[in-house]
């Protein structure tokens, strides 16, 4: 039998290791990305060129795919495995979500090398 001390110490350190790491559902979706990471838009705005000539080389490249289900962009594979785009769950309400790819600095500065042809 554990005392009241005791039993208290074991919870906090149960709740320590159970929310030690964020929970990772899949390549990409991650709920606690920085603050570094910016929308596709504001992207648009730093690389100082038109959001819809952004979205439509990103979309050629293959960095985004639209997903015909819901008519929203969607990140690829590849861009995520190397850390240039994530998907960030956004809340737009009570228990109401979206997700919306995120671009990260790693991936604003291959952006800026591969859009200006910069090498």
């Amino acid at each position: 039998m554990f005392s009241r001390a005791e039993w208290k110490q074991r919870r906090s350190e149960e709740n320590k290791r159970r929310h030690a790491e964020p929970v990772r559902r899949a390549p990409g979706w991650d709920d606690t990305l920085p603050v570094a990471c910016i929308s596709i838009s504001a992207a648009a705005r730093h690389l100082e060129v038109k959001q819809n000539e952004l979205f439509a080389w990103l979309s050629e490249s293959q960095w985004i795919a639209r997903n015909d289900a819901t008519s929203t962009w969607t990140g690829c594979e590849a861009p995520i495995e190397q850390g240039w785009l994530a998907i960030r769950r956004k809340s737009i309400g009570f228990q109401r979500y979206v997700y919306q790819v995120v671009v990260t600095p790693c991936g604003l500065n291959e952006l800026t090398r591969r859009f200006y042809g910069i090498k």
